[in-house]
């Protein structure tokens, strides 16, 4: 685990990363730290009851992108009316 004292707009912060590869660093402030600090038995808990092997992290170069399927174009039905106003749509002083 890798933690960083570091600024956001001038306010002094902490970042958390599993390591050098971690895509998603955790950001946090003076606030939410007391926060932390104040719940650490409840977040050590909450980690023992739920926590699994973190999968290896895959490269963008292996991901592979499954591809989805679109949904259906919306059928288009021979009574649909242009769009715009018509000469029949227009108000009768305009005409």
């Amino acid at each position: 685990m890798q933690v960083e004292e570091t600024e956001f707009k001038g306010r002094p912060t902490l970042t958390i990363r599993f390591d050098d590869n971690d895509p998603y660093p955790f950001s946090f402030g003076i606030g939410k730290a007391k926060k932390i600090l104040g719940s650490l038995d409840e977040i050590k808990a909450f980690v023992e009851k739920h926590d699994k092997p973190r999968p290896e992290a895959k490269s963008a170069e292996t991901t592979e992108k499954i591809p989805q399927e679109s949904a259906p174009a919306p059928e288009v039905s021979d009574k649909t009316e242009a769009a715009g106003p018509t000469e029949d749509d227009q108000d009768p002083d305009e005409q």
